[in-house]
């Protein structure tokens, strides 16, 4: 459906309900969140321009991320301001270890037990990664040609839940948002090939 047709939805939606006090609370609540909804896409414009303009480098950067799935605006932003400079980690794989996206390690002789994330680093990065990989999930099941990355997301679905395969594709959208960075080329997502 769409956000834009969702509001335009529910507005007319509201309309049609017949007790007048829930009526018109609901018709101001929904004014509300697209005032709110407005401010916050020209808040995200102007930080844009900003960074366009005064900043060339750090927006180019911006720009390549956004090509990863379910990475946005802000969360770009903020990935580069949090990773600074990319030489910082060693692998894609201590990148996602930095923010708290790697599960805890509890082992006992020959037993390897693996527990929850770690949740260590920036919790704001970590929170926008988790709610873009949501996204790519919740869009990719009603797909008909998926990209690799979404078949794997929605093939960890399967095997461990929504949960924990959403944390899986957060992790995976930041080595991949890691390697963008380090080699400088925008992501590419490859279409998975139909069955014959």
């Amino acid at each position: 459906m769409g956000p834009k047709n969702f509001y335009k939805f529910v507005a007319k939606a509201a309309k049609d309900i017949a007790n007048e006090v829930i009526r018109k609370d609901l018709e101001e609540n929904i004014e509300e969140i697209q005032r709110l909804k407005a401010r916050e896409l020209a808040i995200e414009q102007s930080l844009r321009s900003f960074c366009e303009t005064n900043h060339p480098e750090f927006f180019a950067k911006v720009k390549r991320l956004e090509t990863v799935p379910g990475i946005g605006p802000i969360t770009a932003m903020l990935m580069v301001a949090v990773m600074d400079d990319v030489t910082r980690f060693e692998d894609a794989q201590k990148w996602g270890s930095y923010l708290g996206l790697t599960p805890k390690e509890f082992s006992s002789g020959e037993m390897k037990k693996m527990g929850s994330i770690t949740r260590s680093g920036c919790e704001m990065l970590r929170r926008y990664l988790i709610h873009g990989a949501r996204a790519v999930m919740k869009i990719a099941q009603f797909k008909e040609q998926k990209s690799t990355v979404e078949n794997w997301a929605l093939k960890k679905k399967k095997k461990l839940g929504m949960n924990k395969a959403t944390v899986a594709l957060a992790h995976k959208m930041a080595r991949i948002g890691y390697a963008v960075l380090r080699d400088e080329k925008a992501f590419s997502a490859v279409p998975v090939k139909k069955a014959a």
